[in-house]
This record gives structure tokens, C-alpha cells and sequence, in this order.
């Protein structure tokens, strides 16, 4: 990354979902980790160099809101159920990383900033994350209600395996990471040169 420090000015949530990256009839297969209307963040099979421009297209899936259903919506929710919505357009890169995650297909870390996607994408984009958010809440409330018995431990493990999140993961983890994407989710912070 450059020496100029980039201000995130929007919340992002995760996406988890497959890319294609293309540039001059040439595409790479990549993979979405996180969104909001400002950028998103891409692992990709190619290195990029800040400033880079191209495009990029995912699907985003539209999840229900968790807390307008009744509990035995929630365990039979899947993800085969929900619409997806293609998201394309061109993107500028904004800051470099090597991924260094051992097995995993796509070696290089892009954050990059959208150019030119419709304000309707945008406001999809929108409703994404915040709807993200509400989710999050709602399953870390699920934590905070867990009795003795962990009646709510099966409710937790569906619904997190339902946004993406590992199945492998102990109970402990998933709550710390559901913790870190809701505050990466509610503030922004300052990405400064690496």
C-alpha cells in the first residue's frame, strides 16, 4: 500500500462469495470477503498493484431479517432458498496484501473502492449490511440467553453455518468472530501504509 492512509467511510459486512475478475477479456477467478457501498475486499488468483482498475462481478445474497421469524423458520432456513443478485463493476485497488492463509486458493488481498456501480446496487449494498448487522445481533443475543442446558446452542451452530460461518469453529470462537465482524460492522477505522 501506498503511504497515503485511506478513511473507511462505510460499514461493511461479509459476503462470502465467489468472483470473477476481469481486465482486457481476461478473467480470474476470485473470492468476495467483505462489502459495503464504498468497496469491497477480494482475494484473488492474480496480484494486483494499487491503483489498478478493473472489474468485478459476485452475487449478493438477500438473507431474511432473523428476528421476524419464528424459531422453527429459523432451523429450516438454507441457503439454497434465498435470491441472489449479480453485483458488477469497475473497481480501483486501494491497498495490497499478500491472503497467507495456507491451502487457500486465491494468494492475494485486494481492498478496492467501487467506481462506477448503480445507486440501485448501492442501495442493495445497504440493505445487505445493515441487514447483516441486525442478524449478528440477533444470533449473539442467542448466546447471551444460553442456559445450562444450551438450549440455544443448535439455533446458533444453524443460523451461523446459514450466514457463512464455519462449522468447524468451537462455540467460543463463533462468538468472537460474530463479535469482531459486528464492530468491524459498526466502526469505521483508518487504514494506514503497511
Amino acid at each position: 500500500m501506498s503511504q497515503n492512509s485511506w478513511i473507511r467511510s462505510h460499514l461493511r459486512a461479509p459476503v462470502y462469495s465467489e468472483a470473477l475478475i476481469t481486465k482486457d477479456y481476461y478473467v480470474v477467478p476470485g473470492y468476495c470477503a467483505n462489502i459495503s457501498e464504498g468497496g469491497c475486499l477480494l482475494y484473488s488468483a492474480e496480484n494486483k498493484n494499487d491503483n489498478d482498475v478493473f472489474s468485478v462481478m459476485f452475487l449478493l445474497t438477500h438473507y431474511p431479517d432473523f428476528s421476524q421469524l419464528i424459531r422453527t423458520d429459523l432451523f429450516s432456513l438454507n441457503r439454497g432458498m434465498l435470491k441472489n443478485t449479480p453485483i458488477r463493476g469497475k473497481v480501483v485497488v486501494r491497498r495490497n496484501a499478500p491472503a497467507n492463509i495456507p491451502g487457500f486458493p486465491f494468494p492475494y488481498l485486494h481492498g478496492c473502492k467501487f467506481l462506477n456501480i448503480t445507486k440501485e446496487e448501492k442501495e442493495l449494498i445497504d440493505n445487505y449490511v445493515k441487514r447483516y448487522a441486525r442478524n449478528i445481533v440477533f444470533v449473539l443475543n442467542l448466546f447471551e440467553g444460553m442456559d445450562v442446558n444450551n438450549t440455544n446452542v443448535s439455533l446458533i451452530r444453524s443460523l451461523t453455518r446459514f450466514l457463512g460461518y464455519s462449522v468447524d469453529m468451537k462455540l467460543p470462537f463463533v462468538r468472537q468472530k460474530l463479535l469482531h465482524d459486528y464492530q468491524s460492522l459498526e466502526t469505521g477505522f483508518r487504514l494506514s501504509g503497511v
